[in-house]
């Protein structure tokens, strides 16, 4: 029997999946308070990237309507060999890459409807600040709806408490991690000319995706036994995201008053 889910409960889950992204979101934009963005342009975007998981949810289903996903709960892949491990991960891999894709295609079109596209978008850090506001805004809904179906589970309290915490520290950094490798391609380009602006985000889409997958695939095959590996590694790339910072912050571009 499915529970009911109350006021409380729903109450929980919202903030249980917002307000790691809210923390988060706090710390990030410390980098750039030099000459922070609108309050209203960060809310305008956060919010589109939360609208954007459920563009994602239609579009990732469809990409994997002649796919089978319930034999992803049982998948054990030996690694013993990389290339034969590959080999069979390869219908898997299609997959995950498919979906990874679809989410950073959506946070970066959230990012553009509002953000990127502004007057505001004036100096190249901007364009990592709009992308990983889209992606704390996408892992807030994506979270929530994570831990409400935790609820509907008849999951305990505790389960519940695990739950959003790994979210926290996995989902959420990885949303950020691929979204600042976009950020961090429109940045290093801000000063390029238009065809050259294109090719650098979408390859650093393209990019960023490939990634997002790789860590879904190693956390989900094999029964989830490389999460806390997986883990370590995303920690170790949020040193690559202050140093992404620090490099873009560096390029000298002409202001224009706001």
């Amino acid at each position: 029997m499915i529970p009911l889910i109350n006021f409380k409960t729903l109450f929980f889950v919202i903030v249980g999946g917002i307000l790691p992204s809210l923390l988060w979101l706090w710390f990030w934009l410390k980098e750039d308070n030099k000459k922070a963005e609108p309050k209203r342009m960060i809310l305008y975007t956060f919010v589109a990237g939360g609208l954007a998981v459920f563009l994602a949810f239609y579009l990732e289903q469809y990409a994997s309507s002649n796919f089978d996903t319930s034999s992803l709960e049982n998948v054990n892949i030996s690694f013993a060999s990389l290339w034969e491990g590959l080999k069979a991960s390869q219908p898997f891999l299609y997959l995950f890459f498919s979906w990874a894709l679809i989410e950073e295609f959506v946070k970066y079109l959230a990012a553009l409807l509002i953000g990127l596209r502004s007057r505001y978008n004036d100096e190249p850090v901007d364009g990592m600040i709009y992308m990983i506001t889209a992606a704390l805004g996408f892992a807030a809904v994506e979270n929530s709806l994570f831990l409400l179906k935790t609820v509907r589970l008849g999951m305990s309290g505790f389960d519940f408490l695990i739950n959003g915490n790994l979210r926290f520290l996995g989902a959420t950094l990885l949303h950020v991690f691929s979204s600042t490798i976009v950020g961090a391609s429109i940045g290093l380009s801000f000063k390029a000319s238009g065809k050259r602006k294109i090719f650098n985000t979408v390859i650093g889409i393209l990019l960023a995706a490939l990634l997002h997958a790789l860590f879904n695939f190693f956390i989900i095959i094999n029964n989830g036994q490389s999460i806390f590996r997986v883990l370590i590694a995303l920690w170790i790339f949020i040193i690559v995201i202050f140093l992404l910072f620090e490099k873009i912050k560096k390029i000298k571009v002409s202001y224009v008053q706001r």
